[in-house]
């Protein structure tokens, strides 16, 4: 019985009916117990009402337990991954022993605080439950979307074919945020600023750590803010360091004249032998 709660309900349901079968058949051929045959069913009967209660019981505590795992790693408000499982993703993709293409985008809305202010939280979090399909619905099933805390997320983009595969992704998502024009009847206005780290599959030397990666895209998040916000920046990080290449912003239909860009940023990058954490630097 106690292996059944170690290896689960398959384990618990064979071993429960080898020992009923070993009662019956002690109870049926042995001499010594057919003068005690009701004892004998009796405690067979036992036996098979203690392993179907414990089973039971196992499922529910494994029902539990995942419901446990599942809050753990999930926001109660929209549903997306937490900044827990986002870590833990990251840090099997970092640890691949195939060294992987993959970039990570950090937003944060802007006007959200406006609406926070002037409608509440209540339509505010309706707010972020409909940022939240709508990055569903602009990445693929392989992506991994998942909220920060407030009003920030971020989205793990796996395997994309190149950098500008990531730009037309944070094109097209600040267009759809755009998009949001009300929410239970209030009209919003919304937009998002963007910060990627792209990690190119001719990275070598020492692959940089998911705090690193989210790092660097934060940074790069805030310089979007500065260059008028609605808009991306994008570092790329290599081998010989992180190079910050310009960003064009990103700007919705309805908007007629662009948001100045602001200088381009450096942010200095980890050699393959050192193992230090990036920081920034402006040039």
């Amino acid at each position: 019985m106690g292996n059944g709660f170690r290896y689960g309900v398959r384990y618990l349901a064979w071993s429960g009916f080898l020992g009923a079968l070993g009662i019956g058949a002690l109870v049926a051929l042995a001499p010594a117990w057919r003068p005690h045959a009701t004892v004998g069913i009796g405690v067979l009967f036992s036996h098979v009402v203690v392993m179907l209660y414990t089973g039971v019981l196992l499922r529910q505590l494994h029902g539990t337990k995942a419901e446990l795992e599942r809050l753990a790693t999930c926001d109660m408000l929209t549903g997306l991954p937490n900044r827990r499982f986002l870590m833990e993703r990251m840090a099997r993709l970092v640890a691949a022993r195939v060294r992987r293409q993959w970039a990570c985008l950090y937003l944060d809305l802007d006007g959200f605080k406006a609406v926070n202010d002037r409608l509440g939280h209540e339509v505010s979090d309706q707010l972020l439950g409909a940022v939240a399909r709508t990055l569903r619905g602009c990445t693929r099933d392989s992506d991994l979307v998942a909220r920060l805390g407030g009003d920030e997320f971020t989205v793990v983009l796996d395997r994309p074919v190149s950098l500008d595969e990531a730009r037309r992704l944070a094109d097209r998502i600040i267009a759809a945020i755009e998009a949001i024009e009300a929410v239970d009847g209030h009209p919003v206005s919304v937009s998002a600023s963007i910060g990627v780290s792209f990690a190119p599959t001719d990275s070598s030397g020492r692959p940089a750590l998911p705090d690193e990666l989210l790092k660097v895209a934060d940074e790069a998040m805030y310089a979007a803010k500065r260059s008028g916000k609605g808009c991306h920046r994008f570092v790329v990080l290599t081998a010989a360091g992180i190079d910050a290449p310009r960003s064009r912003p990103a700007r919705s239909a309805s908007s007629s004249t662009p948001s100045p860009a602001a200088p381009p940023e450096a942010i200095a990058g980890t050699s393959p032998d050192s193992s230090a954490r990036p920081t920034a630097a402006t040039r």
